[in-house]
């Protein structure tokens, strides 16, 4: 019985063994499968919509349509008064006039001066004739569309500049008279031919000679000079003394004690004609006053001969 107990005890030994010592089975690996990288889908692109071309945007207009004048108040010391003329069409400065007329009524300063009369170069050692100067200022002005010079533009006091080749003479005057004429209302059209008519009477029985010169700009009268000057009187320089630049030394507020001197008087009754575009007066008279013009109690009819002569 010990010897079957013993048996025993060894056979259990021994499977106890080989159970121990057998490998335990890993269960199988399944293949891992390696992801398949799906091509990247690109986001459609959405349309870009392009802005829809605005049309281009035209120049802001600086000034209304019309023809513009503008003058000086007063006939300068050498006798000349500047005047502009300004045309504006869509908007834009297309033309632009510098020009001048004479207390003494004569041509205006750019036909003098084209007819070689002026003498600017001959007799003003000038680089050009007046007309020549005054044209190239009217191109720049026309070039820069506005009447307002930049800073630094006039090279002194006077009114020079070095802005505008070929120009010596002083061009303040145009550039300011520029200016004025387009801060006024355009000139209306009137029912006269655009220039610059004159007319002169034979000298009267004192020796006086009178004479008109009036300026058309769109066919209105804007400006009436009436003057009158001697054929037999001169000044220091041996020029005919003439009743305007006499002034107060003619003596008629003194003489007759009129309210107002001849010139004054003269110059109401050119302010008249622009005011009315003609001289159709009332006289009280067979000496030739009227009433019809506030301020002058000289003799007028001369001036409405002189009147009729240069528009007849």
């Amino acid at each position: 019985m010990k010897k079957l107990l013993a048996v025993l005890l060894i056979v259990l030994m021994l499977f106890s063994l080989t159970v121990a010592c057998t490998p335990k089975e890993e269960p199988a690996e399944e293949p891992t499968e390696e992801p398949t990288e799906e091509p990247a889908v690109e986001p459609e692109e959405e349309p870009v919509e392009e802005p829809a071309e605005e049309p281009a945007e035209e120049p802001a207009v600086m000034y209304a349509d019309g023809i513009y004048f503008a003058s000086e108040d007063d006939f300068a010391g050498n006798g000349w008064k500047y005047h502009a003329v300004i045309t504006v069409e869509d908007g834009k400065i297309t033309k632009a006039l510098w020009n001048g007329t004479n207390r003494v009524p004569e041509q205006d300063k750019k036909t003098l001066s084209m007819e070689g009369n002026y003498g600017m170069v001959a007799f003003g050692d000038a680089q050009a004739e007046w007309h020549e100067q005054a044209e190239a200022a009217e191109n720049y002005l026309l070039e820069m569309q506005s009447p307002v010079p930049a800073d630094g533009f006039y090279s002194d006091d006077e009114g020079h500049t070095d802005a505008i080749a070929g120009v010596s003479i002083h061009v303040i005057e145009f550039f300011d008279l520029a200016e004025k004429a387009l801060s006024s209302d355009p000139v209306p059209e009137g029912m006269y031919e655009d220039g610059y008519p004159m007319s002169v009477l034979e000298p009267d029985d004192k020796g006086w000679q009178y004479m008109s010169q009036f300026i058309v700009v769109n066919g209105t009268i804007v400006d009436a000079n009436f003057n009158s000057q001697s054929i037999t009187e001169v000044d220091e320089d041996g020029d005919p003394v003439d009743k305007k630049g006499l002034g107060f030394e003619y003596g008629m507020k003194e003489q007759s004690g009129s309210e107002f001197g001849w010139f004054e008087q003269a110059e109401k009754a050119g302010e008249f004609v622009v005011a009315n575009q003609g001289f159709e007066i009332n006289y009280i008279d067979e000496e030739g006053h009227t009433d019809s013009i506030a301020g002058v109690t000289i003799h007028v009819n001369q001036m409405e001969e002189l009147f009729t002569k240069a528009f007849q």
